[in-house]
C-alpha cells in the first residue's frame, strides 16, 4: 500500500462538517483507508481575498490505487 497525503479545505457553509463528511466519504471508498487526520487550520484566502476564510486539514490515506484513480474518486 502507498501512503498518500491529501489537503482538504472549505470556505463555504458549515466548513467543519463538510470536511468531516469528505473524510467519511473517502474512508468508505473501496481501495482507500484513512490512516490519520490533522487538526483543523483556519487560513485567510490568497489571491482573490474577498471571500470567507478557509478551514483546512490534511488526511493521510493508504491505497493501492493509482494517483489518477485516487483523484477520480
Amino acid at each position: 500500500m502507498t501512503d498518500v497525503f491529501l489537503g482538504l479545505g472549505s470556505n463555504v457553509g458549515d466548513r467543519e462538517n463538510q470536511l468531516k463528511e469528505a473524510i467519511r466519504l473517502l474512508d468508505e471508498q473501496s481501495g482507500i483507508k484513512v490512516v490519520k487526520v490533522s487538526s483543523f487550520y483556519e487560513t485567510e484566502p490568497v489571491g482573490y481575498v474577498d471571500q470567507p476564510d478557509f478551514l483546512n486539514l490534511c488526511v493521510e490515506i493508504q491505497t493501492e490505487l493509482s494517483p489518477k484513480a485516487v483523484l477520480e474518486r
